[in-house]
């Protein structure tokens, strides 16, 4: 799997797919599957920009155990933000959704 760039009509494609399909959460994640002739340019990150793609799919992100239970989670403690070592030790259930930053806090 891979994070492409979608451009021109790939875009609107999309757009129009998640903001027809009913979903009112942020952030949905949509599939979009793609040949590689369909591969306009690569960035120097390697990161594809696809002007069309072959198919679109959608479905909403994971339910927020914070707003599921929010007892369980606002007892009026105080929070942290945990460092990272690396992305995967991301974790909405533990807390820690390790976000990046410009600005480095100490």
């Amino acid at each position: 799997s891979i994070v492409p760039k979608l451009v021109d009509a790939a875009n609107t494609t999309a757009y129009e797919l998640v903001k027809n399909s009913g979903i009112t959460t942020a952030f949905p994640m949509v599939e979009a599957v793609f040949e590689d002739s369909q591969v306009v340019s690569t960035d120097a990150d390697g990161v594809p920009s696809v002007s069309t793609v072959t198919s679109l799919s959608y479905e909403a992100p994971p339910k927020d155990p914070w707003a599921e239970n929010p007892e369980k989670y606002y007892s009026g403690a105080p929070t942290t933000q945990a460092v990272c070592n690396k992305p995967s030790d991301g974790s909405i259930n533990g807390n820690n959704m390790c976000f990046r930053s410009d600005v480095e806090v100490s």
